[in-house]
């Protein structure tokens, strides 16, 4: 959560960026790719979600790698990982990473919440 509070977007920043997104999509300028799996052992142990897409207007791309795997939360970790990259459309250069992955439970009257 620590890049996303030093970004210091407004809230007004936060729905431009949103509602240019959702205007690039309804005019065609997006390539979101449906979500791979990538199994490294048995899916029973957990997998990894692959997401990716592209907004046109914003020049930008989006990779998300999320691992999902059944004993994290034994574990203490997340139970959740996510790197994600940003990079440019051209010429690929990431313009953002940051991790995107979600907190453990520490009961499950919880609330979720992005660590």
């Amino acid at each position: 959560m620590a890049d996303v509070e030093a970004c210091a977007l407004s809230n007004d920043e936060i729905l431009t960026a949103i509602t240019e997104s959702l205007r690039a999509q309804g005019n065609g300028l997006t390539v979101i790719e449906p979500r791979v799996h990538l199994i490294p052992k048995s899916s029973a142990d957990g997998h990894f979600n692959v997401l990716r897409g592209v907004v046109d207007p914003l020049g930008l791309a989006g990779i998300k790698v999320v691992g999902d795997f059944v004993d994290n939360d034994a574990r203490g970790l997340p139970s959740e990982m996510a790197p994600r990259s940003a990079p440019g459309i051209w010429p690929g250069r990431p313009r953002r990473c940051s991790d995107t992955s979600a907190r453990p439970f520490a009961s499950p009257a919880e609330p979720y919440r992005a660590r």
